[in-house]
Parts: C-alpha cells; structure tokens; sequence
C-alpha cells in the first residue's frame, strides 16, 4: 500500500500542477499559481486528494495502515465532488462515484494480492484454491457494486429522450461503450481466470489473471478520459450545480442593460453566471425569472446555437465547440425585474494561461509613484458608460481598490495583444462576480481596465508621466 500511495502521490501533485497552471505544469508549479489553488473547487479537490495520499503514506511509513487506508477514502469522494454525476444530481452524484471508485480499487488491490499469494503458494507446491475461491466469491459482490454504481451514474449523466443519439453521436458517449466493451471483457477474463487458477496442475496460476488486471488497468483509463469530456444531456434538464470547469478555461464578462455576466469557456462547454444588482428580494427569486438564450460563431462556420440548462438562480450551461482563433458568444438576456439586453464576449481559444505576466504587472504598478486615472462607471449599459472623472493615484493606491492586487485572480489568460507591445490579460473572479480586461504596456504598467461585476462597468484609462507616457496608446480626451 505505501508504494500505491507514493504513486497516488506524484500522480496528485501533477495534477494540483496542472491545475494550478491551467493546463500548464511549467506555470503550475510558480508559487503564485500553487497560492492560487485555494481559490477554485477544481484547486481544492486536487489539494484535498495531495493531502490524502501524503497523509496516507506518512501513516503507512509507521505502521499505521489502518489509519491510512481510512485516509485514502478522501480521494474516491473528492473524485466524486469533481464528477459529472455530481453537476448533474448533487450528493447522489457524489455517492455514485465515490463508491465507484472505492470499490474498484479495492477490486484491483485484491486481484493483486491473490497473483502475488498464489504465486508463492505454487512454488512452495501448496495448492491455492482457497484463496482464489475466497477472492472469487467477494469479487462477484465487489463487481455486483460497481456495476450497479457505473450504470446509475451513466444514467444520470445521459439524456434518458436521446439515449441512443448521446451514446453513438457523442465523444462521451463512444468513450462510454468502450467502457462498457472492456468491462465485459473483464467479466470473460474473470470467469475464464477462475476455472484455471484452480485446476492443480496450471503452471503458471497467476498468468491468466493477468490479462483480467490488464482490461481493469484499460478501464481505469478510459475512465480517467471520461471526466476530461463533456457529456451530453437533456437540453433543458436542470443541474444542480454550476459544472466544473473541464481542463484549462477562459472567464470573460460583460453587462447587458442592468445585469452583469460572467462566461467561463473551457473544454467543450461554456458556464455563464448572470448578476443583478443586490437587493432583499434577489435569493428569494425563482430561476425562471431570469433567461438565457445564445450562439456562437467562429471563423469559417455557421452560428451554433448554444442549448443553455440552468444551474442554479443566474447559472446556465451548454455543449460548445471552440474553434482555434477567435469564438464570439452572443448572449440575450431577459429578466423579469431589471432591463436586460444583447451582450458578446469573444473567447480565444485554446486558453494560454498567464499567472506570472500578472504578479509582474502587480509588481511593476506598486512602484509607480503617480500617474492619472480616467474612469467611468455605469450601471445600466443602455445608458452609456456613465460619466468621466479624473483622479491623481499612486500604484499602491490603485492596487489597493481592485481585485487584483495580490497578483493572483482563479483565471488568467492571455486574451489579446495590440500594437506597440500592448498585450490584454483576461481575469476571472467567479466567485466575487468580477471579470478582469487588463491592458498592460511592455514594461507592464497597466494602459487600460475593463472590470464588470454584478453591479457596475468601469471602464478606466491610465496615463503616465514622462516622454513615452503614451506609448503605444492613441490619446482620449476627457
């Protein structure tokens, strides 16, 4: 068990890495991006599984197997909180997949076990039918639960009115029947497997539940792809939560009349979250009073109409296919007590994460002795973007009313680059409803700010002093 644990181990901080970095281990493993774990589920999940397999080794070190293997049961139920089954069925989902997994491993580790057992009994000449009769009778209950487990949660997870169509037309689908093929095999394996590891002269009894170990190996992979892509589900089946992000992501905003919206973009899907300005009455809203409808377009194809589900009072998820380059998302937005409007984000895609380029700027502003603000706020976008004010800042002064200031933020993405050196940074803040268009010189003084939130558009513009105050930048006048 301490050398499972071990490889448990590296295989968890890879994916904290990853995490972490937005799908890059190199930006995964800069102290800034591994601080900025803690501020998104996938992040957490992937520390709650590091912890549990470091804990769990620890334990194993000294003897306290017991105790680490209780340990180890944080990971099959953090599995479960990342799962689809849980963005589509809540604490059922979780369930589902944390016993899944539980026993699966638990199915492996006992196959290993009796190869290695009956091995050592036939070269001391002791027959093993004990043991293989013994494992053959708790294997058939341990594939009795992930039996069951597996096809419930394929059943959650898929359209029930398009079974057949989100099967055989579907990447997750395809991935699912070769799940299923190999899980067969495995039962032929099994059985076959059984009959010869108990005749008295098999010469080499452990070598036809190898090929048994191998399929569930294949199994365990095929799983793995499985949470990287996007099933397919009813269109206007509700979730009961906002799906986690499926590998790297992009997060964007934008303001339609009164509303505030936030779209994260990552593989095969797209989340959007809609905020209304805060007053009593706003949790106690029904999800129907507020609705969603949109497309997507992208060079050299036609719109694709996006087939939103709610997840939650202002949450909406659909399938997406990106292409590579530019994606622009039309969104309408309809809302019962305050104007709503047309909206479009563009998303370019794949997502390129950009961390260090952000602490850099960070750094960078909080040297800066003083320079003009232009800013204008608005919270209606039919309106305008409200009126302009000037103010004389300090780079710690600036820091210190945004978001951004400690140089992290859930999602940073290189979003677009301009002439003169001038390259856009896309900041995602979920959570707080906050999304980040940062305009950053080459020497990364920040040029320009678009924040949109729940409440507000701020649209700001910062100049600087001295002879290349305008580099790169065409002039506004106030």
């Amino acid at each position: 068990m301490k050398s499972g644990a071990g490889v448990g181990l590296v295989a968890a901080l890879g994916l904290a890495a990853l995490v972490a970095g937005a799908g890059s281990l190199k930006a995964g493993i800069a102290p800034a991006s591994v601080a900025g774990l803690v501020e998104s589920a996938p992040g957490l999940v992937a520390l709650v599984q590091t912890a549990a397999f470091a804990s769990a080794l620890g334990a194993f070190a000294v003897g306290w197997g017991r105790a680490g293997g209780v340990v180890l049961l944080a990971v099959p139920v953090a599995e479960g909180i990342r799962g689809h089954p849980q963005a589509q069925a809540g604490a059922l989902g979780v369930v589902l997949v944390a016993v899944h997994l539980a026993v699966v491993a638990v199915w492996i580790g006992a196959l290993l076990h009796v190869i290695r057992v009956s091995i050592a009994l036939r070269r001391r000449q002791v027959p093993s039918a004990p043991v293989v009769g013994g494992y053959a009778r708790m294997a058939l209950g341990l594939f009795l639960v992930v039996f069951a487990t597996g096809t419930v949660a394929a059943l959650v997870v898929l359209p029930l009115d398009d079974l057949s169509g989100a099967l055989l037309d579907t990447t997750y689908g395809r991935w699912l029947l070769v799940k299923v093929g190999l899980v067969a095999a495995v039962v032929v394996l099994a059985g076959w497997a059984r009959r010869h590891l108990r005749r008295p002269d098999a010469a080499q009894p452990a070598s036809s539940a190898r090929g048994e170990l191998a399929v569930l190996a294949a199994v365990t992979a095929v799983s793995s792809a499985l949470t990287v892509l996007a099933p397919s589900a009813s269109a206007d089946l509700t979730l009961a939560f906002p799906p986690p992000d499926a590998g790297p992501a992009i997060a964007l905003g934008a303001r339609a009349g009164y509303v505030g919206i936030g779209v994260s973009a990552s593989q095969g899907q797209v989340v959007v979250r809609l905020a209304t300005p805060n007053t009593a009455d706003t949790k106690e809203r029904s999800q129907d009073a507020i609705d969603l409808t949109g497309n997507l377009t992208g060079d050299d194809r036609d719109a694709q109409e996006l087939e939103f589900r709610r997840c939650g009072l202002g949450c909406f998820a659909a399938p997406a296919s990106w292409v590579k380059g530019e994606n622009v998302v039309t969104l309408r937005v309809e809302d019962e007590q305050w104007d709503g409007g047309r909206a479009a984000v563009q998303v370019a895609w794949p997502p390129r994460p950009e961390d260090q380029r952000l602490a850099a700027v960070v750094a960078k502003m909080r040297k800066v002795k003083h320079f003009t603000l232009h800013e204008q706020t608005t919270s209606d976008t039919a309106t305008g973007l409200g009126p302009r004010k000037r103010l004389r800042l300090t780079g710690e002064e600036y820091l210190a009313v945004g978001p951004f200031g400690s140089g992290r933020a859930a999602t940073v993405t290189h979003y677009q680059v301009h002439r003169g050196g001038e390259v856009t940074l896309a900041l995602g803040y979920p959570a707080e409803s906050i999304y980040v268009l940062l305009t950053v010189d080459r020497h990364n003084r920040i040029k320009r700010e678009v924040l949109t939130s729940g409440r507000h558009l701020i649209t700001r513009r910062l100049t600087y002093d001295g002879p290349d105050s305008h580099e790169g930048h065409h002039h506004e006048p106030d």
